[in-house]
């Protein structure tokens, strides 16, 4: 029985949990890792696509579908649980292998309460799932992107004996990076294959 990260009524738990050690009985969006993208999406949304602006890699290819399209490269698309979904597979795979796929759920301005849904994922998955190790990067500033200081991360990550691994974290952008670039406070959850080497590719995005 696959596992669904899912939300009712505005509440995000996980549901249905089985007693399992392997990655791929997650689901986000009824899809898994190993799964091909052509079984969700046509051939034409997957192949007419470039690399979104912010990603650049030379061997990976992301695609992002978003329940409303605020720019050009987000394709609208009706999702049950999240307001985006971002997939990542090896370019020129003719089966688009899904190695990483990300839900996100945006909390424009309301970090309390995107720490809250993640700590509910987090205490899910940790009661669930005990020999799965579960490491902390707790809410601090992103120096490493934003020197000012401003735009704050927090983050799980649960590491399966495969290699691939589970993360859980919220984005607190600075208002200067929502103003230039409109991006949007959000809490993302990511499934990611152990045989994908980045989600930035070669690191060049």
């Amino acid at each position: 029985m696959k596992t669904f990260l899912s939300i009712i009524v505005f509440i995000l738990a996980l549901q249905s949990w089985a007693k399992s050690d392997d990655i791929r009985d997650f689901e986000i969006e009824g899809m898994s890792l190993g799964d091909s993208a052509l079984n969700y999406f046509n051939q034409k949304e997957l192949s007419n696509k470039d690399d979104v602006y912010y990603y650049t890699s030379k061997t990976n290819k992301l695609i992002k579908f978003q329940t409303k399209s605020y720019r050009d490269y987000e394709k609208p698309k009706k999702f049950r649980i999240y307001e985006n979904i971002e997939l990542h597979f090896k370019k020129n795979d003719p089966q688009y292998i899904i190695k990483s796929i990300s839900g996100v759920l945006y909390f424009r301005n309301d970090l309390n309460g995107c720490l809250r849904k993640k700590d509910q994922i987090v205490s899910d998955i940790s009661n669930s799932f005990q020999s799965v190790v579960k490491s902390e990067i707790d809410l601090k500033p992103w120096l490493d992107y934003d020197p000012s200081g401003n735009t704050k991360t927090a983050h799980t990550y649960f590491d399966f004996k495969s290699g691939s691994y589970i993360e859980i974290s919220c984005y607190d952008w600075s208002d200067e990076i929502t103003k230039e670039k409109k991006w949007q406070d959000h809490l993302k959850v990511i499934l990611k294959n152990k045989d994908f080497d980045s989600l930035f590719g070669d690191g060049s995005g």
